[in-house]
């Protein structure tokens, strides 16, 4: 009976719990709700966060004039998709404008139990060169079908770690590196690309630019710890001046922003150029955008859907910047 009536409180207890958790899930809606009542939802994508006493409200895009006071403690767009995070509750901004809350759940942590000791051997594309296979072989879609161990540089048993494969004109070319981890390109039969006969360091694939009749790399070698941009016709741009690895996660269609000791740059992938010099004057810190749907197609295409903002840190002081170089600040 002792036992049954614990259980009885134990299940109360988290009942409350439950209930008290709802409630204030509920609570928080709600000040969020009133703080862009007076916003149309169609109007989310045309706010832009600005800073001030910590936290980050929203201005109007045009007016530059305060619509959300600070309450945030980190700078959030709306895609138009949003989701903020506000006094422990996650508040989701769905496409139509409405509003749902949810409660953070903790992250899974990793089993290393369910982890491979080694993936040394996986790799089954992987093949001898014993019988004269030089190159490598894909599918008329450009799917990786095998590859010569000449390049099996890496062994942890993920093919493209080794190879990458290029489309060009109806030809298929391999980014790779050998054994000794120098890199080159090579045809499918494993004839050195001219220029690219493993003099490289290292090679990455620059996808996505406006050169739609060439493909461009970014390579650099061992006498630089910079990369530049190179197509596959010798063509040279930003020689040695990239100076981080480009292939970054923080891409944004193409825009990545750099940082390396004091130096900080915005490089634009697409247009291989500086969207903003290497400079040591302010900090760049992030590249985001917003948009009104959800942006679909090429970079080329996607840049005239969404909007394209820029951190800038300057001192204490930190606002958006646009791609016309407007600075999103209160209007005073």
């Amino acid at each position: 009976m002792k036992f049954i009536f614990l259980a009885f409180l134990s299940l109360l207890s988290f009942s409350t719990f439950s209930q008290n958790a709802d409630s204030a899930r509920e609570a928080t809606e709600i000040k969020v709700r009133k703080m862009f009542s007076n916003i149309p939802a169609l109007k989310y994508p045309e706010l832009v966060p600005f800073f001030a006493d910590g936290k980050w409200g929203y201005l109007d895009k045009k007016t530059n004039k305060i619509i959300v006071q600070p309450f945030l403690y980190g700078a959030v767009f709306f895609t138009p998709l949003a989701q903020i995070y506000y006094q422990g509750e996650f508040i989701n901004f769905l496409e139509d404008g409405t509003m749902a809350a949810e409660r953070p759940s903790q992250e899974q942590s990793f089993s290393q139990e369910s982890a491979p000791a080694s993936m040394d051997g996986y790799d089954n594309k992987v093949r001898s060169s014993d019988d004269g296979f030089k190159g490598f072989e894909v599918s008329n879609t450009g799917e990786l079908l095998a590859y010569s161990d000449l390049y099996r540089y890496n062994r942890q048993g993920i093919p493209g770690w080794n190879i990458q494969v290029v489309k060009y004109q109806n030809e298929f070319y391999g980014i790779v590196k050998n054994l000794e981890g120098k890199a080159g390109i090579i045809d499918r039969q494993g004839v050195e690309l001219k220029g690219f006969e493993f003099n490289y360091d290292e090679i990455l694939l620059n996808s996505g630019t406006k050169d739609t009749l060439n493909f461009w790399v970014f390579a650099k070698k061992e006498a630089t710890d910079n990369y530049s941009l190179i197509s596959n016709k010798g063509e040279v741009k930003m020689k040695d001046e990239i100076f981080n690895y480009p292939l970054t996660s923080n891409d944004v269609f193409g825009f990545v922003n750099f940082e390396k000791a004091d130096t900080t740059a915005i490089l634009d992938r697409h247009l291989m150029q500086w969207l903003v010099k290497p400079q040591t004057k302010i900090k760049l810190r992030q590249v985001s955008y917003s948009a009104q749907a959800k942006a679909k197609g090429e970079i080329a295409a996607i840049r005239k859907q969404v909007s394209i903002y820029y951190l800038v840190e300057d001192g204490k002081n930190k606002y958006f910047v646009d791609l016309k170089g407007k600075k999103y600040l209160p209007r005073k």
